[in-house]
């Protein structure tokens, strides 16, 4: 039986199974994994799996949640920061687009700031119309677009180490929300849908790279 584990944002960690079962069941009970006090949302898990990173309220800024031991430390207090931000391939660095207001008037900028050293580097100027960043195969390049015209940029990172590619288990699961309720299916079998945390309304499930977890918001 293979098993799912579920975080939620609040964060619930969920364990799930399946391998030679013709449903796939849960493998522990929900945890939460963030602070009540705080507002966090669009969970997003690092190549490696070992981390998550969300932002906070009006997607402003972006944390870090280490998962060996449930650190979460402030990685940007950007505004902007935290919609549609993208991890480097090798993990080690995220990419975002930050809005600064001055005058009255909003500029964005393209930075990627590194997740062990929070050192930021800035690889644009502040304007107006530019769009969401995007690596390439590797850490060098950087892709994104401003007036409806693609460009990149070398970000001058190197490569520091190389992930194993991961794959999902042959299932292929799927997350979703129906009405704020977590369902899982496998592509290949229509009949495999299973619906998850039935008294808890949920949004934004994401599959970890390992297939083994799942981080959701918790819908409050």
């Amino acid at each position: 039986m293979r098993k799912l584990f579920f975080p939620v944002f609040l964060f619930i960690f969920i364990p799930v199974s399946g391998y030679a079962q013709t449903t796939i069941q849960p493998a522990g009970k929900p945890q939460r994994i963030s602070m009540k006090d705080h507002f966090f949302m669009r969970p997003s898990w690092a190549p490696s799996g070992d981390k998550l990173a969300f932002t906070g309220a009006n997607q402003k800024g972006i944390w870090i949640l280490e998962l060996s031991s449930n650190d979460i430390f402030q990685l940007s207090d950007k505004s902007g920061a935290g919609y549609k931000f993208s991890w480097s391939p090798d993990g080690e660095y995220i990419a975002y687009r930050a809005r600064y207001v001055e005058k009255k008037r909003a500029r964005m900028a393209i930075e990627v700031v590194q997740v062990e050293s929070r050192k930021i580097i800035k690889l644009s100027a502040k304007r107006k119309r530019l769009g969401l960043p995007l690596w390439g195969r590797d850490n060098k390049t950087l892709f994104f677009t401003r007036n409806e015209k693609l460009f990149s940029v070398d970000t001058g990172i190197s490569v520091t180490k190389t992930l194993q590619k991961r794959f999902l288990p042959p299932e292929n699961e799927i997350v979703f929300t129906r009405y704020q309720k977590l369902q899982i299916a496998q592509i290949d079998r229509p009949d495999s849908l299973e619906k998850f945390l039935k008294n808890t309304k949920v949004i934004n499930p994401v599959l970890s790279p390992d297939g083994n977890y799942i981080a959701c918001e918790e819908y409050v």
